[in-house]
């Protein structure tokens, strides 16, 4: 089970163990939303400073990347494709991300 919190930071819980099991580091600004992308095999955070990292699914202590680009905080994003995400920004745009080379951020 994987619990996001507004503190700017991610905590997963081994349910069966009835423990927390990882934790990532806390970031600047609060984590909004998140979805997974890449057959399901990595994670996308919206952060509240406008970045979007990604996340390894199941190494969620520190993430892979890091993409800066919204003026604003990152109120919700939905997973268009395995390789695009649609945001929703603070500042009312709407954008597209791409996270792979064939294909270019926009």
């Amino acid at each position: 089970m994987l619990i996001w919190l507004i503190l700017g930071l991610l905590q997963s819980f081994n349910l069966r163990g009835k423990r927390p099991d990882i934790q990532s580091e806390v970031y600047e600004g609060e984590l909004n939303c998140l979805c997974r992308v890449h057959h399901d095999s990595k994670l996308v955070a919206g952060c509240g400073d406008g970045k979007l990292y990604m996340f390894h699914w199941g190494q969620l202590a520190y993430h892979s990347a890091e993409y800066p680009g919204h003026p604003d905080a990152i109120n919700d994003l939905v997973a268009a494709t395995d390789n695009v995400v649609i945001t929703a920004c603070e500042d009312g745009v709407v954008r597209l991300a791409a996270f792979y080379r064939q294909l270019n951020s926009l």
